[in-house]
C-alpha cells in the first residue's frame, strides 16, 4: 500500500505543478507573453516554467 500512496502523491505533485503553470501562463499574467521552451518531443516543457 505504501507504493500506491507514493504514486498518488507523485501524481498529485504533478497536477499541482501543472495548475501552477496554467496560472502562471494565463492571460493577464506578467509572464503570459514569454516563450515556453519546447522539449525534444515538441511538448511544452512545464518544468522549465514552474519553479519550485
Amino acid at each position: 500500500m505504501k507504493l500506491i500512496a507514493e504514486i498518488s502523491f507523485e501524481l498529485g505533485k504533478g497536477r499541482r505543478r501543472l495548475e501552477q503553470a496554467m496560472e502562471f501562463l494565463k492571460p493577464g499574467s506578467p509572464y503570459s507573453g514569454i516563450d515556453i521552451p519546447e522539449s525534444p518531443l515538441g511538448n511544452p516543457s512545464i518544468n522549465s516554467v514552474v519553479v519550485g
